[in-house]
């Protein structure tokens, strides 16, 4: 029988790469689901604080609007 030789892909400092398992390719898709699901609210945080300089902020309506969300 033939021995099988595996092939190794190298870094620039000849470092062999190392093999990526089904368990770290299931917790990277479920990273970029977490991010993915940031993407509207940090949009909305984006839209609010650029908004700074244009509309001046009232601290009070803001302290009463959260009060009334919790």
């Amino acid at each position: 029988m033939e021995k099988q030789q595996k092939e190794f892909v190298l870094t620039k400092n000849n470092q062999p790469i190392k093999e990526i398992c089904y368990q770290d390719m299931y917790l990277l898709n479920d990273t970029f689901d977490q991010i993915y699901s940031w993407k509207e609210v940090l949009a909305i945080l984006n839209n609010f604080f650029n908004n700074r300089g244009v509309v001046p902020l009232n601290k009070k309506k803001i302290l009463f609007k959260n009060k009334r969300i919790q």
